[in-house]
């Protein structure tokens, strides 16, 4: 019963079985125990790299290391370099856009030099 009106439900809104056995499976477990609530999982992958303090730290010391050399893609060296990588379990490359948004978060303004 619960399987065909899952199915039933979620073919008029355009899903599968597999949603549909996936919604039974949430129904039954939160009938067997009421304090387990299935998480959202949307909006979780929104947070920035940058809200990990530890990577903002070592992001910011290499940053200081530069003096005023920064640039955007010096910024993305640093993102690319392994030992980064793999310290702060980073597995993913970044663009040069989101290296330029981290150093706006991280309080850094481009500028071009006076001229004159």
């Amino acid at each position: 019963m619960w399987g065909q009106s899952a199915l039933t439900t979620l073919t008029g809104l355009g899903r599968g079985s597999n949603c549909a056995e996936a919604l039974c499976a949430m129904a039954r477990a939160y009938i067997c125990d009421h304090t387990e609530l299935p998480e959202n999982p949307y909006g979780g992958w929104k947070e920035s790299m940058m809200a990990d303090e530890d990577l903002a730290s070592a992001a910011n010391v290499y940053l200081l290391s530069l003096g005023k050399n920064i640039t955007a893609g010096k910024f993305l060296d640093f993102f690319h370099d392994p030992e980064v990588r793999a310290e702060h379990g980073i597995d993913k490359k970044i663009s040069l856009s989101t290296a330029c948004r981290y150093l706006d978060d991280l309080g850094y303004r481009f500028s071009a030099p006076k001229k004159g």
